[in-house]
């Protein structure tokens, strides 16, 4: 997981150099490269979820909830990085789009905004 912020700074990059809007992307691009490394972003960013809530259910089984684990960091702690998200506005276009749409009904939120958890 050290290596997702320049990932994600890397993608930033280059959707500014080519000027990519990522609602363009995700509604009228989904057969491009850009589209498609898009997507195994947001794949890398799933499986380091997932991999944060087994590590939470296995440090809960093992030390309990209100103990403190290895680096003295609180068990409790883990379920907000649980919900951190290395790409937040690849997530976040997912959410504009649904509520952009007939759908949703809405208009599109500010990143972070109603965020249980402080990233």
């Amino acid at each position: 997981s050290r290596v997702s912020p320049r990932l994600g700074q890397a993608f930033e990059r280059l959707c500014e150099s080519h000027k990519i809007d990522l609602l363009s992307l995700y509604s009228e691009g989904m057969h491009t490269p850009t589209y498609r490394l898009a997507e195994a972003l947001i794949e890398w960013d799933e499986r380091i979820a997932l991999w944060r809530v087994r590590h939470f259910r296995v440090a809960v089984r093992t030390i309990g909830v209100q103990a403190v684990g290895t680096k003295g960091t609180p068990v409790e702690q883990l379920l907000c990085l649980i919900g951190r998200k290395f790409f937040p506005c690849l997530w976040q276009v997912r959410s504009d789009l649904t509520l952009a749409s007939p759908l949703g009904g809405l208009q599109p939120t500010k990143e972070g905004e109603g965020s249980p958890c402080p990233m």
